[in-house]
C-alpha cells in the first residue's frame, strides 16, 4: 500500500496543449410571444379571407389559428373577415412564464433538471400556456448534447486513469531514485528537488521496516533484497549495510562478511548502550547475565529446543532503535519477542526485555493505557521471579524502581493523584533501599 502510493508520487511531466474548449451554451429558446419588428408582417397576410352575406352559423370553417370577425372597412352589415387569433393578456403572460422558466433550466446546464422542466413545459403547452414545440424540442437537443459532453468527459478521465494505472505498475522505484551520475539526463524531478528527495527518504524507510518484518517472518531472502534495494538508492545508509552483512553471514555462514568492509561489524555490546547512571530511567543493556546474578547456562537444561541465539538477535536490533530514537520500531519488535519466546535465557532478559517494553510506550504518546499494563505485568513478573528464589536483588530493585517510576508517571498523566503519589512513595522506598545494597561491600 505504501509503495503503490509513493508510485503515484507528483512528478514533473510535458505540458499539453489544451484541447479546443466545447462550446456549451445553452440556446435562447423559441417566444411565441415575442416577434422582431423586422420580421413582422413579411411573408404572410393578418387576414385569411372576407365573406359576404349570411350569419356567423353560416360562415365557412378556419384553422385554429383563425376567427371570424365584422369586416368594418365594408358598408355592408353580413361583411365578414377571418384574421388571425389574438391572445389574451393572461394567455400571453402564462407563456411568456413557462418560456423564461424552461430557459432558465437551460442555464443550470445539468440534463436531469432540464428534462424535469420539459415535462412541466408539455404538461403547460396541452392548455395553450406553455412553451412553444419549437422551444421543447430545442431543450431536448441541448440536454442531449450535454449528456453526449459528460460522456464523452467520464471516458477520458477514465483512459487517463488507466495510463496513470498502467504508468505506476511499471515504475521501478529503485531505479528512478537511484542517483543520477553527471551528465546522464533523468526524467521527472532532480534527485535534489524537495519532493525527490521526501520520496527517496520515505522509501528507504518503507524498505527497512519491511525488510525487519521479513527478518522476523523468517524469509531471510527477501528482507536482504529489500535491504540491497535501500543499498541501491542509499549507498551510504549504515543500517542497511549493518543488516545486510548480519543477513549474508547467517546465510552463509563459512564467509567472513565483516573482513570486507569493517564499517559493518557491530557487536551486541556495541549496539547496547551500557546502563545510565541513573539506573532506573535508561534503557536495560541486553546481554545474556545480570549484573550479579547467574548466567543463563545453569538454566538451559530445560530449554535445549529454544534459539536463544535469535532472540538475542532481535533484543540486540531493538536497542540499537532505541539509541537512535525510533521507539516506535523498538516497541514491535519487543512484543514480538513476548509474544513468540516461550522460554527465556534468563530471568535478566526476560525482565530487561519487559522494562524496555514499558520505556518505549513512555516515549510514545497516546499510549498510556498500555504503558500502564505494560509496568503491571512487569511488576508481577518481579514477584514471580523473587517468590522463586532469585538471589540478585539488587537487579529486581532497579527494574521495580523503574517500571514504578514510569507507571506513576503515567498516573499523573491521567490525573490519577493517589496512584501517582503511592507510586512516587514506593520509588523513594526503592531507591533507598538500592542505596543500602550498593553501600554493602
Amino acid at each position: 500500500m505504501a509503495l503503490s502510493a509513493l508510485k503515484r508520487w507528483p512528478v514533473a511531466r510535458s505540458i499539453k496543449k489544451p484541447k479546443r474548449p466545447t462550446r456549451l451554451d445553452p440556446p435562447y429558446l423559441d417566444d411565441p410571444t415575442f416577434v422582431h419588428p423586422d420580421k413582422q408582417n413579411q411573408g404572410e397576410r393578418e387576414w385569411l379571407m372576407k365573406h359576404n352575406g349570411g350569419n356567423a352559423k353560416e360562415l365557412p370553417g378556419l384553422p385554429d389559428e383563425y376567427e371570424w370577425i365584422k369586416d368594418v372597412a365594408e358598408k355592408n352589415e353580413n361583411a365578414w373577415i377571418a384574421v388571425k387569433k389574438r391572445m389574451s393578456k393572461v394567455t400571453f403572460d402564462a407563456i411568456k412564464r413557462a418560456t423564461a422558466e424552461l430557459q432558465d433550466a437551460l442555464y443550470t446546464r445539468q440534463p436531469e433538471v432540464i428534462r424535469q422542466q420539459m415535462e412541466v413545459a408539455k404538461d403547460q403547452n396541452k392548455v395553450g400556456e406553455g412553451p412553444s414545440s419549437k422551444a421543447i424540442l430545442q431543450a431536448e437537443d441541448y440536454a442531449k448534447k450535454l449528456e453526449d459532453y459528460a460522456k464523452e468527459q467520464e471516458a477520458q478521465r477514465e483512459h487517463e486513469e488507466e495510463e496513470l494505472r498502467q504508468e505506476a505498475a511499471e515504475l521501478d522505484l529503485t531505479e528512478a531514485l537511484v542517483p543520477s551520475r553527471a551528465g546522464r539526463s533523468q526524467a521527472g524531478f532532480a534527485s535534489s528537488h524537495p519532493l525527490q528527495r521526501s520520496r527517496k527518504r520515505l522509501f528507504v524507510k518503507i524498505l527497512l521496516r519491511r525488510a525487519r518484518a521479513y527478518e522476523l517472518l523468517g524469509q531471510r531472502d527477501a528482507s536482504l533484497e529489500d535491504l540491497r534495494a535501500v543499498l541501491k538508492v542509499e549507498p551510504e545508509n549504515r543500517e542497511a549495510q549493518q543488516r545486510c552483512a548480519m543477513l549474508q553471514q547467517q546465510l552463509n555462514p563459512q564467509e567472513d562478511v565483516t573482513e570486507t568492509d569493517p564499517a559493518l561489524s557491530t557487536s551486541p555490546e556495541e549496539t547496547m548502550g551500557p546502563e545510565g547512571p541513573e539506573g532506573p530511567e535508561g534503557p536495560e543493556p541486553l546481554t545474556g547475565q545480570g549484573p550479579s546474578g547467574p548466567s543463563g547456562t545453569e538454566l538451559e537444561d530445560e530449554d535445549e529446543g529454544v534459539d536463544h541465539a535469535s532472540t538475542t538477535q532481535l533484543i540486540s536490533s531493538a536497542a540499537e532503535y532505541i539509541q537512535r530514537g525510533d521507539y516506535a520500531s523498538a516497541l514491535q519488535i519487543y512484543s514480538y519477542a513476548c509474544r513468540t519466546c516461550r522460554s527465556w535465557e534468563s530471568p535478566v532478559v526476560e525482565l530487561k526485555v519487559l522494562s524496555n517494553t514499558s520505556l518505549c510506550l513512555q516515549n510514545l504518546r497516546g499510549r498510556l493505557p498500555e504503558l500502564v499494563q505494560a509496568c503491571n505485568d512487569t511488576l508481577r513478573r518481579i514477584r514471580e521471579i523473587r517468590e522463586d528464589g532469585w538471589q540478585d536483588e539488587l537487579f529486581l530493585l532497579r527494574i521495580e524502581a523503574a517500571c514504578l517510576s514510569r507507571r506513576g508517571s503515567a498516573y499523573e498523566q491521567q490525573r490519577k493523584k493517589e496512584e501517582s503519589a503511592e507510586d512516587a512513595a514506593r520509588v523513594k522506598e526503592l531507591l533507598g533501599k538500592i542505596a543500602e545494597v550498593e553501600a554493602v561491600p
